[in-house]
């Protein structure tokens, strides 16, 4: 008699562990592994960004190379002649440097001009 309560006690005991393993291991570790397949999916539905690179005070032609190197389009929005500055120098940007923004973004650029 005594030999069947020890059995039982020992297939309790294995039991209970193996539910504490279960519930404290094995169901947190799934819990875990499907937040971060989650957060993975959404990271993945963004497009992929890129930074802007300041170009201003940069000639035309080096500052449009140093955008599209940075997967960016390029605008010139408009040309001012009203600056003490060299001929087709970046004067300004937009978006401002260091912003992140979708790859293909066109930055637009204004560009300085001769006098009339």
């Amino acid at each position: 008699m005594r030999f069947g309560n020890r059995k039982k006690k020992r297939l309790l005991i294995f039991g209970l562990v193996g539910l504490l393993l279960i519930w404290f291991v094995v169901f947190p570790a799934s819990i875990l592994l499907g937040l971060t397949i989650s957060h993975y999916r959404y990271k993945q539905s963004f497009p992929p960004q890129t930074s802007v690179p300041a170009v201003k005070g940069l000639d035309y032609k080096t500052a449009e190379a140093k955008l599209l190197r940075s997967d960016l389009k390029v605008e010139v929005l408009a040309r001012r002649s009203d600056l003490d500055v060299p001929v087709d120098v970046v004067v300004e940007q937009n978006p401002e440097p260091g912003e992140r923004v979708d790859i293909n973004y066109t930055v637009a650029l204004v560009i300085s001009a001769k006098e009339r």
